[in-house]
């Protein structure tokens, strides 16, 4: 995965393109089928390589066909309190008085509104201190498409 970010790197996106991608890829082209195994190896950029969980919840619910609203509601957990549980690490897991602090900030109104749109990680804190925090993103050319 590593030698994937880098090639993307060096060939200024190309192998992500012709390579990684299968989202526009057409089944009349050959190289549509290796890309179903490439684009696990593929990364946009390093902070994809590293690993962010709202991908991977993304990707699990799709799989497990776990997109009803009442499903989605819950799907956090997946990711969140049933990974605690299923550890068996619960004790020290969780926002609660006398454990430590680890969670993120997701640019997100609701639960459901985080996961349908892919919320972006406006900030992440371990043991209490921020390990990153960054601004909103700003829409400033929106297009009522309804009028």
């Amino acid at each position: 995965s590593l030698l994937a970010l880098l090639l993307g790197r060096l060939t200024n996106g190309w192998t992500d393109t012709y390579l990684f991608s299968v989202w526009h890829s057409s089944l009349s082209d050959i190289l549509t089928y290796p890309r179903f195994f490439l684009h696990v190896l593929g990364h946009v950029d390093y902070d994809h390589y590293i690993g962010n969980m709202m991908m991977i919840l993304d990707h699990g619910i799709h799989i497990a066909q776990m997109m009803s609203p009442e499903e989605i509601q819950d799907d956090l957990d997946l990711v969140t309190t049933n990974g605690a549980i299923t550890m068996h690490i619960q004790d020290r897991y969780g926002i609660e008085e006398g454990k430590p602090a680890n969670f993120i900030v997701l640019d997100a109104k609701s639960e459901f509104d985080a996961i349908c749109e892919r919320a972006d990680i406006l900030a992440s804190v371990r043991k209490g201190e921020y390990l990153f925090q960054k601004e909103p993103a700003k829409v400033i050319g929106a297009i009522d498409l309804l009028k």
